[in-house]
Protein backbone atom coordinates (compact mmCIF):
# COMPACT_ATOMS: atom_id res chain seq x y z
CA UNK A 1 0.00 0.00 0.00
CA UNK A 2 2.61 2.78 0.57
CA UNK A 3 4.24 1.76 -2.97
CA UNK A 4 1.09 2.48 -4.30
CA UNK A 5 0.79 5.78 -2.39
CA UNK A 6 3.79 6.96 -3.34
CA UNK A 7 3.83 6.20 -7.38
CA UNK A 8 -0.15 7.93 -6.77
CA UNK A 9 1.70 11.12 -5.17
CA UNK A 10 4.36 11.25 -7.75
CA UNK A 11 1.41 11.06 -10.76
CA UNK A 12 -0.19 13.87 -9.00
CA UNK A 13 2.76 15.91 -8.43
CA UNK A 14 3.34 15.55 -12.33
CA UNK A 15 -0.01 16.37 -13.49
CA UNK A 16 0.17 19.61 -10.45
CA UNK A 17 2.60 20.51 -13.03
CA UNK A 18 0.65 20.91 -16.02
CA UNK A 19 -1.88 23.80 -17.69
CA UNK A 20 -5.11 23.54 -19.67
CA UNK A 21 -3.77 23.70 -23.33
CA UNK A 22 -0.46 21.10 -22.61
CA UNK A 23 0.27 19.67 -25.33
CA UNK A 24 1.61 16.16 -25.12
CA UNK A 25 2.91 13.54 -26.52
CA UNK A 26 0.67 10.91 -26.51
CA UNK A 27 0.63 8.23 -29.84
CA UNK A 28 -3.30 6.68 -29.29
CA UNK A 29 -5.78 7.49 -27.81
CA UNK A 30 -9.08 5.26 -26.57
CA UNK A 31 -12.68 5.41 -27.53
CA UNK A 32 -16.07 3.15 -26.65
CA UNK A 33 -17.56 1.24 -30.08
CA UNK A 34 -20.23 -1.08 -30.55
CA UNK A 35 -19.15 -4.18 -32.15
CA UNK A 36 -22.73 -4.32 -33.48
CA UNK A 37 -22.51 -1.19 -36.10
CA UNK A 38 -19.42 0.63 -35.99
CA UNK A 39 -19.27 3.99 -37.63
CA UNK A 40 -15.58 4.86 -36.68
CA UNK A 41 -13.53 2.96 -39.63
CA UNK A 42 -10.56 2.29 -36.84
CA UNK A 43 -13.22 0.67 -34.99
CA UNK A 44 -15.24 -1.33 -37.60
CA UNK A 45 -11.35 -2.37 -38.92
CA UNK A 46 -10.63 -3.86 -35.00
CA UNK A 47 -14.54 -5.48 -34.71
CA UNK A 48 -14.17 -7.24 -37.73
CA UNK A 49 -10.79 -8.53 -36.75
CA UNK A 50 -12.15 -9.63 -33.46
CA UNK A 51 -13.11 -13.07 -32.92
CA UNK A 52 -17.19 -13.65 -32.79
CA UNK A 53 -16.20 -15.72 -28.67
CA UNK A 54 -14.15 -12.08 -27.86
CA UNK A 55 -17.16 -10.35 -28.26
CA UNK A 56 -18.48 -9.37 -24.31
CA UNK A 57 -22.18 -9.36 -23.50
CA UNK A 58 -22.37 -5.00 -23.73
CA UNK A 59 -21.74 -5.39 -27.35
CA UNK A 60 -18.82 -2.59 -27.30
CA UNK A 61 -15.20 -2.58 -27.49
CA UNK A 62 -12.76 -0.01 -26.73
CA UNK A 63 -10.87 0.63 -29.38
CA UNK A 64 -7.50 2.19 -29.75
CA UNK A 65 -6.66 4.36 -32.02
CA UNK A 66 -3.75 6.47 -33.29
CA UNK A 67 -3.65 10.28 -33.34
CA UNK A 68 -3.03 11.54 -36.50
CA UNK A 69 0.20 13.91 -35.22
CA UNK A 70 0.96 11.88 -32.01
CA UNK A 71 -0.18 14.70 -30.07
CA UNK A 72 -3.02 15.93 -27.97
CA UNK A 73 -3.97 18.86 -25.90
CA UNK A 74 -4.80 18.81 -22.42
CA UNK A 75 -8.38 20.16 -21.82
CA UNK A 76 -9.11 19.87 -18.19
CA UNK A 77 -8.94 22.88 -16.15
CA UNK A 78 -5.82 23.92 -14.66
CA UNK A 79 -7.50 24.02 -11.32
CA UNK A 80 -8.56 20.55 -11.87
CA UNK A 81 -5.29 19.62 -11.95
CA UNK A 82 -4.06 20.44 -8.49
CA UNK A 83 -2.59 17.01 -6.50
CA UNK A 84 -5.31 17.31 -4.28
CA UNK A 85 -7.93 16.48 -6.64
CA UNK A 86 -5.48 13.42 -7.90
CA UNK A 87 -5.24 12.41 -4.34
CA UNK A 88 -8.84 13.37 -3.76
CA UNK A 89 -10.02 10.38 -6.69
CA UNK A 90 -9.72 12.06 -9.39
CA UNK A 91 -8.48 9.54 -11.78
CA UNK A 92 -8.92 10.74 -15.64
CA UNK A 93 -8.27 14.21 -17.09
CA UNK A 94 -9.84 14.87 -21.05
CA UNK A 95 -7.58 15.33 -24.19
CA UNK A 96 -8.32 16.32 -27.26
CA UNK A 97 -5.91 14.74 -30.63
CA UNK A 98 -4.23 17.60 -32.14
CA UNK A 99 -4.80 17.63 -36.05
CA UNK A 100 -2.84 19.23 -39.17
CA UNK A 101 -5.07 21.46 -41.07
CA UNK A 102 -3.47 23.66 -44.01
CA UNK A 103 -4.71 25.47 -47.11
CA UNK A 104 -7.47 27.15 -47.28
CA UNK A 105 -9.45 24.71 -44.66
CA UNK A 106 -6.93 25.94 -42.40
CA UNK A 107 -7.92 29.59 -43.04
CA UNK A 108 -11.27 28.77 -42.51
CA UNK A 109 -10.63 27.24 -38.88
CA UNK A 110 -8.35 30.40 -37.72
CA UNK A 111 -11.92 32.26 -38.47
CA UNK A 112 -13.01 30.48 -35.94
CA UNK A 113 -15.63 29.66 -38.45
CA UNK A 114 -15.94 25.81 -36.83
CA UNK A 115 -15.70 26.09 -33.19
CA UNK A 116 -14.93 22.16 -33.03
CA UNK A 117 -11.43 23.08 -34.25
CA UNK A 118 -9.16 25.33 -31.43
CA UNK A 119 -6.42 26.72 -32.80
CA UNK A 120 -3.09 25.79 -30.64
CA UNK A 121 -0.40 28.65 -31.65
CA UNK A 122 2.14 27.44 -29.25
CA UNK A 123 2.59 24.27 -31.58
CA UNK A 124 2.33 25.60 -34.73
CA UNK A 125 -0.40 27.48 -37.52
CA UNK A 126 -1.28 24.07 -38.54
CA UNK A 127 -2.15 22.72 -35.32
CA UNK A 128 -5.60 22.50 -34.05
CA UNK A 129 -7.18 21.16 -31.20
CA UNK A 130 -10.28 18.81 -32.74
CA UNK A 131 -12.58 19.01 -29.21
CA UNK A 132 -15.26 16.83 -31.11
CA UNK A 133 -12.43 14.03 -30.64
CA UNK A 134 -12.43 14.27 -26.91
CA UNK A 135 -11.77 11.42 -24.54
CA UNK A 136 -10.83 10.89 -21.29
CA UNK A 137 -7.72 9.42 -20.50
CA UNK A 138 -5.61 8.29 -16.92
CA UNK A 139 -3.87 11.11 -15.07
CA UNK A 140 -0.69 8.55 -15.14
CA UNK A 141 -0.30 8.67 -18.91
CA UNK A 142 -0.92 13.02 -18.64
CA UNK A 143 1.79 12.73 -15.59
CA UNK A 144 4.23 9.99 -17.92
CA UNK A 145 4.04 11.42 -21.50
CA UNK A 146 6.20 14.35 -23.23
CA UNK A 147 5.43 17.92 -22.70
CA UNK A 148 6.03 19.29 -26.39
CA UNK A 149 4.44 22.81 -25.35
CA UNK A 150 2.16 24.82 -23.07
CA UNK A 151 0.16 28.27 -23.68
CA UNK A 152 1.58 31.18 -22.13
CA UNK A 153 -0.61 33.13 -19.64
CA UNK A 154 -1.54 35.63 -22.41
CA UNK A 155 -3.27 32.80 -24.12
CA UNK A 156 -4.87 31.09 -21.75
CA UNK A 157 -7.78 32.89 -21.52
CA UNK A 158 -8.74 33.00 -25.11
CA UNK A 159 -8.30 29.64 -24.76
CA UNK A 160 -11.09 29.39 -22.15
CA UNK A 161 -13.34 31.01 -24.26
CA UNK A 162 -12.59 28.86 -27.17
CA UNK A 163 -13.14 25.15 -25.52
CA UNK A 164 -16.56 26.74 -24.22
CA UNK A 165 -17.72 27.40 -28.12
CA UNK A 166 -18.99 23.96 -29.30
CA UNK A 167 -21.22 23.01 -25.98
CA UNK A 168 -22.37 26.79 -25.58
CA UNK A 169 -24.76 26.84 -28.54
CA UNK A 170 -27.34 29.46 -27.87
CA UNK A 171 -30.54 28.17 -27.76
CA UNK A 172 -32.10 30.03 -30.29
CA UNK A 173 -34.87 28.67 -32.65
CA UNK A 174 -34.09 26.82 -36.13
CA UNK A 175 -36.16 29.73 -38.00
CA UNK A 176 -34.34 32.48 -36.42
CA UNK A 177 -30.80 31.38 -37.08
CA UNK A 178 -31.77 30.91 -40.75
CA UNK A 179 -33.30 34.42 -41.10
CA UNK A 180 -29.54 35.52 -39.17
CA UNK A 181 -27.86 34.12 -42.12
CA UNK A 182 -27.33 37.25 -43.75
CA UNK A 183 -25.42 38.54 -40.82
CA UNK A 184 -23.64 35.81 -40.71
CA UNK A 185 -22.62 36.45 -44.17
CA UNK A 186 -21.37 40.11 -43.49
CA UNK A 187 -19.55 39.00 -40.67
CA UNK A 188 -17.98 36.57 -42.28
CA UNK A 189 -17.12 38.20 -45.34
CA UNK A 190 -13.93 39.45 -46.97
CA UNK A 191 -14.55 43.39 -46.91
CA UNK A 192 -11.83 44.97 -45.67
CA UNK A 193 -13.47 47.48 -43.20
CA UNK A 194 -16.20 45.22 -41.93
CA UNK A 195 -13.73 42.46 -40.60
CA UNK A 196 -12.11 45.55 -39.02
CA UNK A 197 -15.23 46.02 -37.34
CA UNK A 198 -16.28 42.62 -36.17
CA UNK A 199 -12.58 42.09 -35.02
CA UNK A 200 -11.54 45.13 -33.00
CA UNK A 201 -14.59 46.96 -32.60
CA UNK A 202 -17.33 44.45 -31.27
CA UNK A 203 -16.89 42.68 -28.25
CA UNK A 204 -19.89 40.59 -28.33
CA UNK A 205 -23.24 40.49 -29.76
CA UNK A 206 -26.58 39.70 -27.91
CA UNK A 207 -29.73 38.23 -28.59
CA UNK A 208 -32.82 39.54 -26.76
CA UNK A 209 -36.16 38.29 -27.51
CA UNK A 210 -39.05 40.35 -27.29
CA UNK A 211 -40.72 37.40 -25.36
CA UNK A 212 -40.09 34.02 -24.29
CA UNK A 213 -39.40 31.77 -27.64
CA UNK A 214 -42.23 29.24 -28.35
CA UNK A 215 -44.09 27.97 -30.92
CA UNK A 216 -47.25 29.29 -30.68
CA UNK A 217 -45.92 32.60 -32.03
CA UNK A 218 -43.39 34.57 -34.27
CA UNK A 219 -39.93 35.60 -32.77
CA UNK A 220 -39.15 39.08 -32.87
CA UNK A 221 -35.29 39.92 -31.39
CA UNK A 222 -33.36 42.71 -30.94
CA UNK A 223 -29.98 41.73 -32.27
CA UNK A 224 -27.25 43.93 -30.17
CA UNK A 225 -24.14 45.39 -30.48
CA UNK A 226 -21.38 45.67 -27.82
CA UNK A 227 -18.45 47.67 -28.90
CA UNK A 228 -15.24 49.24 -27.07
CA UNK A 229 -16.10 52.57 -26.12
CA UNK A 230 -13.60 53.92 -28.34
CA UNK A 231 -15.95 53.21 -31.17
CA UNK A 232 -18.73 54.25 -29.66
CA UNK A 233 -18.14 58.09 -27.70
CA UNK A 234 -21.28 58.89 -25.69
CA UNK A 235 -22.22 62.01 -28.04
CA UNK A 236 -25.44 62.55 -29.71
CA UNK A 237 -25.07 61.53 -33.40
CA UNK A 238 -23.98 63.84 -35.68
CA UNK A 239 -25.57 64.96 -39.59
CA UNK A 240 -23.32 62.80 -42.34
CA UNK A 241 -24.03 65.69 -45.03
CA UNK A 242 -24.22 63.13 -47.22
CA UNK A 243 -26.20 60.07 -48.43
CA UNK A 244 -24.30 56.54 -48.61
CA UNK A 245 -26.72 54.17 -50.37
CA UNK A 246 -28.04 50.96 -48.80
CA UNK A 247 -24.79 48.73 -48.80
CA UNK A 248 -23.85 48.21 -45.55
CA UNK A 249 -20.23 47.64 -46.80
CA UNK A 250 -19.81 51.73 -48.27
CA UNK A 251 -21.04 52.71 -44.52
CA UNK A 252 -18.69 50.50 -42.74
CA UNK A 253 -15.85 52.33 -44.85
CA UNK A 254 -16.31 55.66 -43.55
CA UNK A 255 -16.78 54.10 -39.84
CA UNK A 256 -13.52 52.65 -40.17
CA UNK A 257 -12.18 56.03 -41.76
CA UNK A 258 -13.73 58.64 -39.40
CA UNK A 259 -12.65 56.21 -36.22
CA UNK A 260 -8.95 56.62 -37.95
CA UNK A 261 -9.00 60.22 -38.00
CA UNK A 262 -8.86 63.58 -36.01
CA UNK A 263 -11.76 65.12 -37.37
CA UNK A 264 -13.50 67.84 -34.68
CA UNK A 265 -17.14 65.83 -35.37
CA UNK A 266 -15.48 63.13 -35.18
CA UNK A 267 -17.26 61.24 -31.89
CA UNK A 268 -20.38 62.55 -33.14
CA UNK A 269 -20.12 61.00 -36.61
CA UNK A 270 -18.91 57.72 -35.48
CA UNK A 271 -22.25 57.31 -33.77
CA UNK A 272 -24.57 58.46 -36.61
CA UNK A 273 -22.65 55.74 -38.68
CA UNK A 274 -23.07 52.79 -36.24
CA UNK A 275 -26.90 53.69 -36.52
CA UNK A 276 -26.83 53.72 -40.38
CA UNK A 277 -24.56 50.68 -40.95
CA UNK A 278 -26.69 48.57 -38.17
CA UNK A 279 -30.00 50.15 -40.18
CA UNK A 280 -28.42 48.69 -42.86
CA UNK A 281 -27.61 45.30 -41.86
CA UNK A 282 -31.14 45.28 -40.06
CA UNK A 283 -33.10 46.28 -43.79
CA UNK A 284 -31.00 43.35 -45.06
CA UNK A 285 -32.23 40.94 -43.04
CA UNK A 286 -35.73 41.63 -42.89
CA UNK A 287 -36.00 42.33 -46.72
CA UNK A 288 -34.57 38.34 -47.13
CA UNK A 289 -37.15 37.11 -44.31
CA UNK A 290 -39.16 34.14 -46.22
CA UNK A 291 -42.78 33.70 -45.37
CA UNK A 292 -42.74 30.25 -43.67
CA UNK A 293 -40.30 31.51 -41.10
CA UNK A 294 -41.59 31.70 -38.27
CA UNK A 295 -40.05 35.36 -37.15
CA UNK A 296 -41.15 38.59 -36.48
CA UNK A 297 -38.96 41.31 -37.00
CA UNK A 298 -35.39 41.06 -36.39
CA UNK A 299 -33.70 44.72 -35.16
CA UNK A 300 -30.13 46.26 -34.41
CA UNK A 301 -28.88 48.50 -32.25
CA UNK A 302 -25.77 49.22 -30.80
CA UNK A 303 -24.17 49.85 -27.37
CA UNK A 304 -21.14 49.81 -24.52
CA UNK A 305 -23.19 48.06 -21.81
CA UNK A 306 -25.80 46.19 -20.90
CA UNK A 307 -27.88 46.67 -18.11
CA UNK A 308 -28.01 43.21 -15.68
CA UNK A 309 -31.65 42.40 -16.29
CA UNK A 310 -31.27 42.51 -20.15
CA UNK A 311 -27.83 40.31 -19.86
CA UNK A 312 -29.74 37.68 -18.30
CA UNK A 313 -32.42 37.39 -20.89
CA UNK A 314 -30.13 37.87 -24.09
CA UNK A 315 -28.58 35.09 -25.12
CA UNK A 316 -24.80 35.33 -27.26
CA UNK A 317 -24.40 35.36 -30.44
CA UNK A 318 -21.43 33.24 -32.05
CA UNK A 319 -21.88 33.99 -35.05
CA UNK A 320 -19.59 31.25 -36.04
CA UNK A 321 -21.22 28.72 -34.83
CA UNK A 322 -24.35 29.90 -36.32
CA UNK A 323 -25.45 26.85 -38.53
CA UNK A 324 -28.11 24.32 -38.47
CA UNK A 325 -25.94 21.69 -39.16
CA UNK A 326 -23.59 21.82 -36.01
Amino acid sequence: MADIDADLGAVASAVAKLLQGAVLRVPTLPFLASTMHAVHPVAREVVDALPAKSVGPSKSAVIPARTATGLVMLLTQTCDLQERRTIGGDALVLVAPIVRIEGNQQRTASSLAQPKYVPVPWVAEWAFADVGQATSVDRSVAANAEVVSMPQESERRRLAYLLGRPFSRPALPDDLVTALRPLQKIANGRHQSLRRIFDDAVNMIRVLPDEEYSAEHDASVTVIFLVDPDWLPDVPPGDLGQTLGRDPDRVADFLVETFDSDAQDRDALLRRLWNEMLTRIESRINDRLQPDLRVGRVSLTVATHLLPQAYSDSDELDLGHLSLDE
